[in-house]
């Protein structure tokens, strides 16, 4: 049985084969990508506040990204199982479901959003506050 590690993405006139790793450059752009958003967009108003609840609302931020990962996830499954059910190949466990890979990039994106905040505030809440 000869598994690829390579996803097929399926155009009317060809195959392309991408490697799964293309998914993993996506999360890690992200999560080198959020902590510079993320300065611009919360931190200066936060830290007029009260900067005291930086690192718990980057985990907490993390948290909801990784809510809203897995909510992309289930829909994604759901439009997979759907176009094989109207492909008539829900039963073949060989079969491609002829939908693109791309719709996976969300929530690889949102994962490298998680894990950029949430690692960033854990590391702001042990230097701080332990």
């Amino acid at each position: 049985m000869n598994r690829s590690f390579r996803f097929v993405l399926q155009n009317k006139q060809h195959q392309i084969q991408l490697p799964i790793q293309i998914f993993g450059l996506m999360a890690g752009f992200a999560t080198f990508a959020v902590k510079p958003l993320y300065r611009i967009l919360f931190e200066q108003r936060i830290e007029r506040m009260n900067g005291r609840y930086l690192a718990r609302l980057k985990v907490g931020l993390g948290m909801l990204s990784a809510l809203a990962s897995c909510k992309v996830a289930w829909w994604v499954e759901y439009k997979r199982l759907k176009s094989l059910k109207e492909h008539g190949l829900l039963g073949n466990p060989n079969a491609i479901a002829p939908i693109s890979i791309f719709w996976l990039s969300p929530q690889f994106v949102l994962m490298g959003i998680m894990d950029g905040l949430a690692r960033d505030g854990m590391e702001d809440f042990f230097k701080y506050q332990v």
